[in-house]
């Protein structure tokens, strides 16, 4: 029995906002989120029908898929896909992930108190009609008790490294590895994991990307930073609580994913928070 598809008109709202991914290496392709978002969005409605998919006739405004293909050095390929397009920011890299988002915003018609991993369930409140004047904010955090992993260190490099030596540390660390099980607990394949993670830290060009990493390591390793939380967030010195509780969520959203590889970085943005709070009037 032959299976016919459906296109469908996309919902007509949206709080997606035009931001084209920075790495090069991926290709605009919104086939994949265009089919799938359709079909959880009519078995959600309960229109689904047998021997019938369904598409979306164009991805809400303001949402594009990326996808990249990564070729192995053991000849292995994978296809990565990902949805940008949130007011964050940040993409989506699966669909279950943006499927909470739009299932939110479908049954409420916006995302204050969205749970998904970039909305993180916040709400947002009112801002002060009048500012006063900024106290001094101090950012207090002892380095030294937390886990120096990051990046660099899993790629042998440092904070000056290259596009090129970023590739070449990541290949040739790649190819060292031993995948002696199928296992993805095992030691070989989380070794590669943490390489795949690394390489993606360092190919991130934004300001809450690769940059507020390099930021992070020289407060630890300088105590650079201190009075200057805001730079961490990335916000104004006389930052509103709401516009300093917004960075915070879009940095925590970037860096969630990453506290087994960079843990330095959700230390720090956690600092930056708190010593900015505590001087809001």
């Amino acid at each position: 029995m032959s299976t016919s598809e459906v296109t469908v008109p996309v919902w007509s709202t949206s709080d997606g906002v035009h931001v084209p991914p920075t790495n090069q290496s991926l290709h605009r392709d919104d086939t994949h989120y265009r089919h799938h978002l359709a079909m959880l969005w009519f078995k959600h409605a309960g229109g689904t029908r047998e021997d019938t998919t369904f598409k979306l006739n164009q991805l809400p405004t303001g949402y594009s898929g990326w996808e990249r293909t990564r070729q192995y050095p053991d000849g292995r390929r994978h296809v990565d896909r990902y949805l940008y397009g949130h007011p964050s920011g940040r993409r989506f890299d699966s669909l279950p992930k943006a499927w909470t988002h739009f299932q939110h915003w479908l049954e409420f018609g916006h995302s204050n108190g969205c749970p998904c991993v970039h909305c993180g369930g916040r709400t947002f409140t009112a801002t002060p009609e009048v500012k006063q004047e900024c106290k001094a904010a101090v950012m207090n955090l002892d380095s030294s008790k937390i886990d120096k992993t990051t990046p660099y260190s899993i790629l042998g490099l440092g904070l000056n490294a290259t596009n090129d030596q970023i590739n070449q540390a990541y290949t040739s660390r790649f190819l060292m590895v031993d995948i002696d099980s199928d296992d993805p607990t095992s030691y070989g394949h989380r070794s590669l994991v943490s390489l795949s993670r690394a390489k993606e830290i360092l190919e991130d060009e934004r300001p809450i990307g690769r940059q507020l990493l390099d930021r992070c390591i020289r407060f630890a390793k300088e105590s650079q930073g201190k009075d200057e939380p805001w730079d961490f967030l990335g916000v104004a010195k006389d930052a509103s609580e709401e516009e300093i509780e917004t960075a915070y969520q879009v940095c925590m959203a970037n860096w969630s994913e990453y506290e087994t590889w960079a843990p330095l970085v959700l230390h720090c943005i956690k600092a930056a928070r708190e010593a900015m709070l505590r001087v809001v009037p």
